[in-house]
């Protein structure tokens, strides 16, 4: 089964995205802030997920520096990343570019249309991770 490891301080926010993928039929982990997130991952104390959802606007590490440190990882940096906010577009795209960050979801969402880019993001990274 696929696992989506969602980072996002919203509690809110983060009950309807782990509603949607699990009734989408995704195992999720979540963190509500990036240093526990990048805890988990670095000390492989959660199986790697196939893809991590990541809130740009984070409390004390904010989203970015979390993706960066996710991208100079040997291990972590082939698990697509995904930004999650409600920040201009064209204001991300810049660090999108920079990290090699897969994709950006806007806030507020469609579920449809987020579903869609979270098949989109997982088909065409095809990855070899073990599944959570």
């Amino acid at each position: 089964m696929t696992c989506i490891h969602l980072i996002e301080d919203n509690i809110e926010t983060c009950t309807l995205v782990q509603k949607v993928l699990l009734l989408a039929g995704y195992r999720m982990i979540t963190s509500h802030d990036g240093e526990h997130a990048l805890h988990l991952l670095e000390n492989r104390l959660i199986p790697l997920p196939n893809l991590i959802i990541l809130d740009v606007a984070l409390p004390g590490m904010t989203g970015y520096e979390v993706a960066r440190r996710i991208k100079k990882n040997p291990i972590l940096r082939q698990i697509p990343v995904v930004f999650f906010s409600s920040r201009n577009r064209a204001e991300l795209q810049e660090m999108v570019q920079e990290i090699g960050i897969e994709g950006i979801i806007s806030k507020p969402f469609k579920v449809s249309e987020f579903l869609t880019k979270i098949e989109n993001k997982l088909v065409a990274d095809k990855s070899d991770l073990i599944n959570c």
